[in-house]
């Protein structure tokens, strides 16, 4: 059974807002309870919410009639991998980088601020998903217009390529340009503070 395609918003959702929101949540969380380091409070709220995310697998599996592994549980797992790669590890990473070195932070205030660039920029990646029918309609994949052949897969449409483009540098670049606009905007434009 492959996922239905109504189910696709959902999905979208829930790998890039519920995720960013969960972990930055968890992460929250964490810290408060006196797990010290923004980067270790993020690690471990990523395994929470992806062990989470298991259990929503395994109960779609289970009202599905837990039929075979490679239908939709093994199409939501592969998402999630994919997911947490794409959309967790190297937009976080790239945001605490681009902090560090652009507005000179010490790393655990580079994770903090880059963490909450991540939920906005994972909010925009899934409007713009979305964006093409709204949350009832239908996403980016049902984009027409002019076809071109990419890489040797012909009948891409070019709005199409050009939305998943934007979702790809929103998603890996967002974090750490949100954060910085959000450290700019606690400390002002011109100062560059080394923070801890």
């Amino acid at each position: 059974m492959a996922l239905p395609t109504g189910l696709l918003p959902v999905l979208a959702f829930v790998l890039t807002v519920g995720v960013a929101g969960g972990v930055r949540l968890g992460a929250a969380l964490l810290h408060r309870q006196g797990v010290e380091g923004s980067a270790r409070a993020l690690a471990g709220a990523t395994r929470a919410v992806a062990a989470l995310y298991l259990v929503g697998v395994v109960a779609l599996w289970g009202l599905t009639g837990f039929g075979s592994l490679w239908g939709l549980p093994a199409a939501l797992i592969t998402a999630g991998l994919g997911a947490l790669a794409l959309l967790v590890v190297v937009p976080l990473s790239v945001g605490e980088w681009l902090l560090r070195h652009g507005r000179g932070l010490r790393r655990d205030a580079a994770w903090g601020y880059a963490a909450d660039g991540w939920v906005v920029a994972m909010i925009l990646v899934f409007l713009v998903f979305v964006a093409p029918g709204g949350l009832a309609g239908g996403t980016i994949l049902d984009l027409g217009g002019p076809r071109i052949c990419l890489l040797g897969a012909c009948g891409l449409s070019v709005p199409l390529l050009a939305a998943a483009a934007l979702q790809v540098v929103l998603a890996v670049f967002g974090p750490g340009l949100f954060g910085l606009l959000l450290h700019a905007s606690r400390v002002g434009p011109r100062r560059r503070r080394v923070e801890g």
